[in-house]
C-alpha cells in the first residue's frame, strides 16, 4: 500500500525531512558539468530507522513539499506543547500531594 493510499482525499500532505539541493556532474564530457557548472535537483532528505534517504523532487513539487514540510513542523511544536503541559499537570499534583501530606 502506497503512503497516498493510506491517506484519506482531503487530508493534506505531511512530511518529516529537510529540502536541499543535489548537485552533480553527469559524467558526459561534452556537457556544462564538465567544466563546473553542476546539474541541480532539489530534493527530500529524511531519515527512516537512521538512515538518510532521498527523494528527488520535480520543480512542481517542491512548493506542496515546502507547505507539507511546514504542517508537520506546526503538528510537532503543538504535540511538544502538550507535552510540556501534561508535564506541568504531574508536577502541580506531586506538589499539591506533598503539601496536603505536611498538614497535620
Amino acid at each position: 500500500m502506497r503512503a497516498s493510499d493510506r491517506r484519506s482525499a482531503g487530508e493534506p500532505l505531511v512530511v518529516r525531512g529537510s529540502i536541499i539541493t543535489l548537485r552533480r556532474r553527469c559524467g558526459k564530457p561534452g556537457c556544462r558539468c564538465s567544466s563546473g557548472e553542476l546539474h541541480e535537483t532539489p530534493a527530500l532528505s529524511y531519515s527512516v530507522e537512521g538512515k538518510t534517504r532521498m527523494l528527488t523532487l520535480g520543480d512542481a513539487d517542491v512548493e506542496e513539499v515546502a507547505a507539507a514540510l511546514a504542517r508537520y513542523e506546526a503538528a510537532r511544536q503543538g504535540l511538544e506543547a502538550r507535552a510540556l503541559a501534561g508535564i506541568q499537570v504531574l508536577r502541580a499534583r506531586k506538589e499539591a500531594a506533598k503539601a496536603g501530606g505536611r498538614r497535620r
